[in-house]
């Protein structure tokens, strides 16, 4: 697959001919029975499930379905689920509990590896490179929870956090990117130009706060470094900065705290303190600030920051010592602000 150019591996994956769950389940299993519905609202001809048997075992095996021409596609949404068909894999994987059943899911899309809901990889994380084993190729995303070094196309995909579906209407860095990719031939991979990076935070004004470091683009820090600039999304709110704490990098940051940022303004906020010289090294940044509407709310954004570049290895700690004063900051500020509200003066 390596020798393989983009292309190559984008018509492999698209040929009509190859194998899908419909071949592969008659082939592994024994007795299959498919079940359908969700009970709720209607069957997803996109999520196949069933009970079967595999070696004489009972199991209960989940599919997603692609079809292999147009019709076959849209009767199966391009193997995209509808909310029943997910209802649909949440049913029988309760039922496969209550029998004692194992759960087999065939998963029919191929893509990058991710961390376990609610966890991110550790600092020494060696990226998995099944495709892309170029180690000057960073394809582990600054929030340490996405490896894009195992994805199918590892050099031409792009990652937009916190980007939803539909939302892109109103993201013009989205809108931007989906034109270069189809109109022009700029774009070659994701490193022809670091205005697009792989990885890319939103910018959808509902996110309210988009942060990039003067050397270093999206959310890598760097020991070079020395600014953190901050850009108020809103097309109509002002913003007013509280606080900001890097947890894992000793950085310090001095600003106005009586500022107001404008829609669309951005502001450079000089860093103090040093940098890790560690290859990677998970920093989250969680920003206090005001959004000043008809009332100022109080609001807290985390970014997924990560140190990268320098040539020590970090022992990894786990998330709990980053997690801990992250969590401790935010109890402390409740406090405060109960206190506030109910103690005079």
């Amino acid at each position: 697959m390596n020798d393989k150019t983009a292309w190559e591996r984008q018509c492999l994956i698209r040929e009509k001919n190859r194998p899908t769950v419909n071949d592969y389940i008659p082939l592994i299993f024994e007795e299959f029975y498919e079940l359908h519905g969700d009970r709720h609202y209607g069957d997803d001809a996109a999520l196949m499930g069933g009970i079967a048997r595999i070696d004489g075992m009972p199991v209960t095996v989940l599919a997603e379905v692609k079809g292999r021409d147009l019709n076959e596609n849209k009767k199966t949404n391009f193997a995209m689920p509808h909310p029943e068909g997910y209802r649909k894999a949440l049913r029988l994987a309760k039922q496969a509990e209550k029998f004692h059943r194992p759960v087999i899911c065939l998963i029919d899309t191929s893509g990058a590896y991710c961390a376990e809901v609610g966890e991110r990889f550790p600092n020494n994380y060696q990226p998995k490179a099944t495709v892309c084993s170029n180690p000057s190729h960073n394809h582990v995303s600054p929030s340490m929870e996405v490896d894009a070094s195992c994805a199918f196309l590892p050099e031409n995909t792009w990652f937009i956090e916190g980007q939803f579906h539909g939302m892109s209407y109103w993201d013009d860095y989205s809108k931007s990117l989906y034109l270069k990719l189809l109109l022009t031939d700029e774009l070659e991979n994701v490193r022809s130009n670091s205005a697009y990076p792989q990885f890319e935070l939103s910018h959808n004004p509902a996110d309210d706060l988009h942060i990039q470091f003067n050397y270093s683009r999206s959310c890598y820090l760097t020991q070079e470094d020395t600014t953190l600039i901050i850009t108020n999304l809103s097309k109509k709110y002002g913003l007013r900065l509280r606080e900001i704490t890097c947890y894992g990098a000793q950085l310090h940051f001095a600003f106005d705290q009586t500022e107001i940022l404008e829609p669309g303004e951005s502001m450079e906020i000089p860093m103090d303190g040093a940098i890790s010289n560690a290859k990677r090294l998970y920093a989250p940044v969680i920003i206090d600030y005001y959004h000043c509407g008809t009332v100022c709310l109080p609001k807290t954004r985390t970014f997924g920051v990560s140190v990268v570049g320098g040539t020590e290895d970090v022992p990894d700690t786990g998330t709990s010592e980053i997690m801990c004063p992250a969590v401790y900051t935010i109890l402390l500020r409740l406090m405060r602000a109960v206190l506030r509200a109910f103690l005079p003066g």
